[in-house]
């Protein structure tokens, strides 16, 4: 909400919308993290209509050295899944052999 009013913003495909006050925190959610992009976006797009925002939240998380970068900048993220874990989910489930598993452990670091 802004000025009492429901406010609804749409920037470059990320939409802000709904009933919320300047200085509110809320929660970034996003589909994958690999390397931060869309998520810092995000975040700039939430602070621009005056959220404030200290966690993501991604169903994904790539693993690479993303967490670090958001934490450097003050955010926290979370993840449902990290990518090893689907990996050797995966692999133990027959569905991946070693050395398909070897080679996506290793494009997630």
């Amino acid at each position: 909400m802004c000025d009492g009013q429901p406010f609804d913003s749409t920037i470059e495909g990320i939409i802000v919308e709904g009933q919320f006050r300047d200085g509110e925190t809320v929660v970034l959610i996003d589909d994958v993290l690999i390397t931060g992009k869309s998520v810092l976006e995000g975040i700039e797009k939430l602070q621009s209509v005056g959220l404030v925002v200290k966690d993501v939240v991604v169903l994904i998380d790539h693993e690479g050295d993303v967490n670090q970068k958001l934490e450097r900048q003050g955010y926290q993220a979370h993840a449902v899944l990290k990518f090893s874990e689907i990996a050797q989910t995966l692999y133990e489930a027959g569905r991946l052999d070693s050395a398909q598993l070897d080679i996506l452990l290793k494009t997630s670091t």
